[in-house]
Parts: C-alpha cells; structure tokens; sequence
C-alpha cells in the first residue's frame, strides 16, 4: 500500500515563519484516493499557535477566504432545472458552488481560491 506524508503546515527554522504547504502537495493528497493508500499527517500544526500568521513560500503573509470550503453548496443538474437556475444566474446568485455533473462523479468547483476540483491554492491571496 502507498503511504503519502502531508505536512500542510511547518515553521521555517530560518525564519520562524509558519508556512502551508505548496499546490503540489495539496494535488499530492486529492489525487492519492485514486488507489489504497495510507495518509500520514504530520501533527506540527497542532502545536502551532492559532494567533500566527501563515506565508507562502516568498515569505508573503497569507489569507484565507471567510467562508468554510464544507459549505460550499453542491449541486446536480437536474437540482438546477428543479429549482429553475440557469447556469448563468447560479454563477451570480451563488459565487461559491460545486456541481456534480454524474451522479457518480466528482464535483467541478467554482470557488475562489480552489482549483475546478477542490484543492486549496493558498498562494495568491497575500495582502495585495
């Protein structure tokens, strides 16, 4: 059975700085239930004080979005034809959703600071 090591988030030694864990090994994660695998979770973050800031890795201060990605509202398209919501005004009415396009399938998102499939790119929200 594959194990996959994850450490979402460290402290640098060299800086003291807090950091999440890069795209890469965000995908790494997603992308591992596509066969048996056993995920180890480094457990550093929990010791990590809550009222510290987290960067990216140029040092940058991260943010995240105020909404909490379980959420996210998911919808099938025939939950959208039920309801009379075009995809056009969904966009509008509900800027963060996920739809499920086969009733076994997965979810394509459209959520600001996730890719189509869910996984967190908290690189581009610095304080610019």
């Amino acid at each position: 059975m594959k194990t996959v090591p994850f450490r979402p988030l460290r402290r640098v030694k060299k800086t003291g700085k807090i950091v999440v864990a890069g795209y890469a090994q965000w995908t790494q994660v997603r992308t591992a239930d596509y066969s048996a695998f056993c995920l180890v979770v480094d457990q550093e973050y929990v010791g990590l004080p809550l009222d510290e800031h987290v960067y990216n890795h140029e040092g940058k201060p991260l943010f995240w979005r105020d909404f909490n990605p379980e959420d996210i509202p998911v919808y099938t398209p025939d939950e959208l034809r039920v309801c009379e919501i075009e995809i056009g005004n969904l966009f509008r009415s509900a800027p963060h959703h996920g739809i499920r396009w086969k009733p076994d399938g997965s979810i394509s998102y459209c959520v600001r600071d996730l890719d189509c499939q869910g996984t967190p790119t908290f690189s581009h929200l610095t304080i610019e």
